[in-house]
């Protein structure tokens, strides 16, 4: 005779259980909270990130020659934006020697599209930094260091400064991202503490009911002895 016991979910005894180990479960996802503060201080940026936008153009009213040459001169030195030689040029440009170059190109970044139908380019250009100002003051310097390079460089000035940035957006807030942070740690700590309290409960040996003792009236059962602590 197959003897093995039978397996079943019965709701209310583990949402009991979970009332009754309550306590349990609030103390594990408080400590699992306390992990996540600690987590945040260590890989969570502890600065906010604003990111500033700027933009140059390229676009030409004469034959379809002159519109295919200053597009590709456009695609060509597009990654001109974002090079040592453009930084450079932009620290000189304002003058502060915690700007210098490697620190400029760090903070750029650059997005290019073109519309064949009127022959213009446009080149999105961005700084991003922990100071509002000083995404401004970048992506400014590095939009007009740019078009001096590209004039410099083709001897023409088709290439031309389109927007300016006057603020920069936030788009990284790190007291949010730490809240996320132990919110999430805490969060796991509650499931998985309720997790094991169900999983526990469904797997019990204990018997709660008769029909636990005879295995679903597998067995037949003359008495229960039960057991007091």
């Amino acid at each position: 005779m197959d003897v093995n016991r039978i397996i079943e979910i019965d709701f209310e005894r583990c949402f009991k259980a979970l009332i009754l180990y309550s306590r349990a479960i609030f103390i594990a996802t408080l400590a699992l909270m306390l992990v996540g503060v600690g987590l945040s201080g260590i890989v969570i940026s502890q600065e906010d990130e604003y990111t500033a936008h700027s933009s140059v153009y390229s676009i030409v009213y004469g034959s379809y020659s002159d519109s295919t040459n200053s597009l590709q001169t456009m695609i060509a030195y597009a990654e001109i934006a974002t090079s040592y030689k453009v930084a450079e040029r932009a620290s000189l440009l304002i003058g502060e020697k915690d700007l210098d170059a490697e620190t400029i190109q760090s903070m750029i970044s650059t997005e290019y599209e073109n519309t064949n139908y009127t022959y213009t380019s446009v080149i999105d250009i961005y700084a991003k930094s922990s100071d509002r100002n000083t995404a401004v003051k970048v992506v400014n310097a590095v939009n007009e260091a740019f078009v001096l390079e590209i004039s410099s460089t083709s001897g023409k000035e088709d290439v031309k400064q389109l927007d300016k940035a006057y603020d920069a957006e936030q788009t990284y807030n790190a007291t949010i991202a730490k809240f996320k942070t132990i919110g999430l740690c805490g969060l796991l700590g509650f499931v998985l503490s309720c997790a094991f309290v169900f999983i526990r409960e469904v797997f019990s040996l204990k018997m709660y009911s008769p029909k636990d003792a005879s295995l679903y009236g597998t067995l037949d059962v003359f008495g229960v002895i039960p057991k007091f602590k």
